[in-house]
């Protein structure tokens, strides 16, 4: 790297090199190093909730996120270890402070498998997630990381179920991955080898990353059967108070869309109940979403949930209205101001691009409406502290091109995640630097 630069003048600076500067003030403070490494007596510094619960604090200072969801960085670093570092140069440069990927692969059929066996680990994939941390760290990106997935991409819950290889008798009735003793032991084993690992380019363990902003437990759980709220409340119970007992440095959350279970369901209780807020299949996407095992107060409320994420997916969900998007986050907002008092991140978003489209006109509406949810939120120290849309690829990576939600820095769209990084630096007091002497542009 080049020698860090200086501020030593006073300039008026267009809106569009603002990003270029923030870069400039990052490296001036050592922002390449690996400060706060293990060994190295640096201070710690991790991403917290706040003393009232409700925000997302670093150093004493509001946390808002701002960044992106790349599931493929740790099966691409195998081999193309100079395309990670285009994406995250790329990503300081925008501005984001937050990516969220996958530190999961599991199925000795799966491409680049990190654990194709039962607590059998391919090191050099291992190695693989190591670098992506490493160089999160140099370009000051804090990662939340899946620990796994409800669908079949990357292995998932069922390489679990196949994995325990249980008759048909046991794999009867709802997911088993959630109440199956072997699945519940083979995934705690692979929650201690990721939380205990050491990183072989910094020497710090997992556990003690400060750029590791927390743990998803599962991307988008899912128990649809009778009994499936209550098995998913317990594996969620059950989990989050392990992670917390092994790590307790990082956020927990579930990973879950946000769906609002209806009241009537075993095991259902009367705080967490929304009816005195809105009836739950006007702010559902459809009557199924109540069937799907997740109940959102309740799986959230738990102490070892430390914050809690909403979905949005007008496409796969049918739901192309502006009115049910703008009310489905809202009512998440809602309810964690006035139920969870906990801190709220808009966690995956997307819209799919038809292939002979000319322009995003719809895709930016949904762009517009989530930043502008975010935005408004954070001004007025509302209960939503960020987004992260889906997805961003470069063409580098393998399937980007095939993604109908990838998102470009070439699309028009683009030009909303500039502005909105812009708003969100400029809204965020957790952006300190020392190179004071110039003046941020007004909100536009």
């Amino acid at each position: 790297m080049g020698a860090p630069t200086r501020c030593n003048r006073r300039y008026s600076i267009p809106a569009v090199l603002l990003a270029v500067i923030l870069l400039s003030c990052h490296r001036s403070l050592g922002a390449f190093g690996l400060e706060g490494a293990a060994g190295n007596g640096g201070e710690k510094h991790f991403i917290h909730i706040s003393g009232d619960g409700k925000s997302f604090a670093l150093d004493g200072k509001d946390f808002f996120v701002h960044g992106f969801n790349q599931p493929q960085m740790m099966t691409h670093a195998v081999e193309n270890k100079k395309h990670i570092l285009e994406v995250l140069g790329d990503a300081e440069l925008h501005g984001f402070n937050l990516m969220r990927t996958w530190a999961f692969n599991d199925g000795f059929d799966q491409w680049q498998a990190l654990q194709p066996l039962p607590g059998i680990f391919d090191e050099q994939v291992f190695r693989a997630l190591d670098y992506v941390l490493m160089q999160s760290r140099k370009h000051k990106i804090r990662v939340l990381l899946s620990i796994t997935n409800q669908w079949d991409d990357y292995g998932g819950a069922n390489q679990y179920v196949k994995w325990a290889n249980l008759s048909a008798e046991e794999a009867h009735g709802g997911q088993p991955f959630y109440s199956n003793l072997k699945c519940r032991e083979m995934y705690k084993d692979f929650a201690r080898a990721l939380v205990n690992r050491r990183n072989i380019y910094t020497g710090i363990r997992y556990r003690d990353d400060e750029y590791i902003f927390g743990w998803d437990l599962i991307n988008e759980p899912r128990v649809e059967s009778g009994a499936g709220a209550s098995q998913l409340q317990f594996w969620t119970w059950e989990m989050a108070a392990y992670l917390k007992r092994l790590d307790p440095n990082h956020l927990v959350t579930v990973g879950s869309e946000g769906f609002f279970a209806r009241e009537d369901y075993p095991g259902a209780r009367e705080e967490d109940k929304v009816s005195d807020l809105f009836a739950v299949d006007e702010v559902n996407p459809a009557s199924w979403a109540a069937q799907t095992g997740q109940d959102f107060v309740a799986n959230h409320r738990l102490e070892g949930i430390d914050f809690a994420t909403v979905h949005l997916w007008p496409d796969t969900w049918n739901q192309s209205s502006e009115a049910f998007q703008e009310r489905w986050i809202n009512a998440h907002v809602e309810v964690a101001g006035s139920k969870l008092a906990k801190p709220l991140i808009v966690q995956e978003f997307g819209k799919k691009e038809a292939p002979d489209a000319q322009n995003s006109t719809e895709r930016d509406r949904v762009y517009q409406m989530v930043n502008g949810l975010v935005e408004e939120s954070v001004a007025g120290r509302g209960d939503l502290k960020g987004s992260l849309f889906w997805n961003w690829e470069m063409d580098l990576l393998v399937g980007a091109k095939e993604d109908p939600y990838t998102l470009r820095d070439t699309d028009d769209t683009w030009d909303l995640i500039q502005s909105h990084a812009l708003k969100m630096h400029n809204l965020s007091k957790s952006q300190v630097y020392s190179c004071d002497d110039f003046e941020l542009h007004p909100l536009y």
